[in-house]
């Protein structure tokens, strides 16, 4: 069972989703200042509101990480966290790929670990921290989950209503639908 600093809870789980508490880490105006240059770049924020970035960000905790740990292990099943790169450089590595070499490498503002999270999977490859000392901000399973991906489900839903509306469309499928709102992009 998953643990950790919550208040009260915000929402009760329905439709076969996980109970969710929301969480707050004190955190000075530099730090906060730092997650948000440190998330400035990563799609996963961009279709957030102001409220939504601010529950992430006081659910974020800082954690080091010392010259060559592992912060995750390619097939591990207990995914608890999404991390964000605030100093420090770290390489992936996929078994079988890239003759044992890194096939990514993460610098400040580069985030990992969100398709475990999002997809309740195995994480699908190994993270590294490279030569020197590293800090990344981390956020819980739960919050990313709540905050994150429910975002994008509900956006998902207001396209799909909207490309329904759409005469010429009207005629899709669900199916057709859906795949059409999975690629729109706000401009």
């Amino acid at each position: 069972k998953r643990i950790g600093v919550s208040s009260a809870s915000s929402s009760h789980a329905k439709d076969g989703e996980e109970t969710y508490e929301k969480k707050y880490f004190e955190k000075t105006d530099a730090q906060v200042a730092r997650i948000q240059a440190a998330v400035a770049h990563s799609f996963l924020f961009d279709n957030l509101t102001a409220n939504q970035k601010k529950e992430i960000f006081d659910a974020m905790f800082e954690k080091k990480v010392a010259p060559g740990e592992v912060i995750i292990e390619q097939g591990d099943t207990n995914a608890d966290n999404f991390y964000i790169v605030d100093s420090g450089e770290f390489d992936c590595y996929v078994n079988g790929v890239n003759d044992g070499k890194p096939v990514v490498h993460y610098v400040a503002g580069g985030g990992f670990g969100e398709l475990a999270l999002m997809y309740n999977a195995p994480r699908a490859a190994t993270i590294k921290c490279c030569d020197a000392e590293a800090t990344v901000w981390a956020v819980d399973r739960g919050t990313f989950r709540h905050v994150v991906v429910n975002s994008r489900r509900q956006q998902k839903k207001k396209y799909e209503g909207m490309l329904k509306q759409i005469e010429i469309l009207s005629n899709m499928r669900d199916g057709e639908r859906s795949k059409l709102a999975d690629a729109l992009e706000p401009e």
